[in-house]
């Protein structure tokens, strides 16, 4: 076989002219429409045997590649070997324009927004009941809310004593709020201390760097069965019970940190209402005695669901809550009225009485006035 012999295919229809050779093995057929076709010399027949003189076939082969050249002039497509169109689909990038715009326009970021006096730092806890009109029966969804210009990364967390549950760990943008998990009403115990560890930030420019927070907080059981702890706020449509971790770049300590019932944090007509809620266990007889229920139907909406214990332990802090009030209040006189029942709530307050309050007297008050069950407090 040469260049120029006419040759047809054994094992398909047609055939052409030898227009060169790869290898030992691979001729290179052409046929009648200019295209190089690449086929092994056991698959293709000689069918004129005419002893082409070299010249002829230099003229055969310089008209070949004329023709080619016309052909690729015509056309926006160039006729390869077998090997090169494979290779040059893998390389030519087809994506239209319209692509492109559209991709860029999907990973376009927004810049944030920045509000007139969001750099001082405020970081929230929410808890948000899924049945507001069943407050003792449903679940709650726990937000964090970051309320200020700055991103954080936060690592929030229940724990006993040292030991630790990672519950949520990540990025709040600004301005926003994040669901951080959903908590089941028989697992509301679960969550009494918490640990928030946060860092703030910004993106994409310089800012005035900001202090790192390892926040603990005692979250209290009890508020979950008191209707009146979820009220209207400016973050959800429906009431929540806010914990306010961060105010104006300070964190709120256990013994600071407010909820959405305390003045500070809710509007004067809200604040106003909600605190004679919470005071309604207390009245006073006159300017210098204060009487102070801790029955827990004068404490609570409804005890479904919990526990005795949980009940005591509300009815302590409410204890806890007056005599920290009235302790440096030379003279004036507290009457808790807590019941006769199995003496369980007595022997606790007489306990701290006696070791955590010792500037005062104490003595059973007037069975007339006040019926059995009951213990007048005088700061000294």
């Amino acid at each position: 076989m040469k260049i120029g012999d006419k040759v047809r295919f054994l094992n398909d229809i047609g055939g052409g002219i030898i227009a060169g050779f790869q290898g030992h093995h691979i001729v290179l057929v052409e046929d009648e429409d200019g295209f190089q076709i690449p086929v092994s010399k056991a698959d293709i027949v000689v069918t004129n045997m005419d002893d082409y003189s070299t010249a002829k076939a230099i003229k055969l082969k310089t008209k070949a590649l004329e023709k080619k050249q016309r052909q690729e002039q015509e056309s926006e497509y160039e006729y390869h070997s077998i090997k090169a169109l494979l290779h040059d689909e893998e390389d030519v990038d087809t994506t239209d324009n319209d692509d492109l715009t559209e991709e860029r326009e999907i990973t376009f970021k927004k810049p944030i927004e920045e509000r007139k006096g969001g750099d001082l730092l405020n970081l929230y806890l929410a808890f948000v009941p899924k049945d507001k009109l069943s407050i003792t029966q449903t679940s709650f969804k726990v937000y964090l809310i970051n309320d200020c210009n700055y991103y954080v990364q936060c690592a929030y967390a229940s724990c006993q004593e040292n030991n630790y549950n990672l519950r949520f760990q990540g990025e709040i943008a600004p301005n926003t709020q994040i669901l951080i998990e959903e908590l089941e009403r028989e697992t509301i115990n679960d969550i009494s201390r918490i640990s928030l560890q946060a860092f703030f930030f910004k993106r994409d420019k310089t800012y005035i760097g900001k202090p790192s927070f390892d926040i603990r907080q005692k979250i209290d059981p009890v508020k979950f069965y008191k209707s009146h702890t979820f009220i209207e706020n400016d973050f959800f449509d429906s009431p929540a019970l806010l914990y306010h971790l961060v105010h104006d770049n300070e964190p709120l300590t256990m013994s600071t940190v407010k909820t959405t019932n305390s003045p500070e944090v809710v509007g004067n007509k809200d604040s106003h209402d909600t605190a004679r809620q919470n005071k309604r266990f207390i009245s006073k007889k006159d300017a210098d005695i204060v009487v102070v229920d801790l029955h827990a139907h004068e404490l609570l909406d409804t005890t479904a669901g919990m526990k005795p214990e949980d009940i005591r332990n509300y009815q302590m802090e409410k204890f806890y809550e007056i005599m920290n009030h009235y302790k440096n209040r030379q003279g004036q006189k507290i009457v808790f009225i807590h019941g006769k029942g199995n003496g369980v709530l007595r022997q606790s307050i007489l306990h701290e009485l006696n070791y955590k309050y010792k500037k005062v007297q104490y003595q059973d008050a007037s069975f007339l006035e006040y019926g059995y069950g009951a213990t007048q407090v005088i700061i000294k």
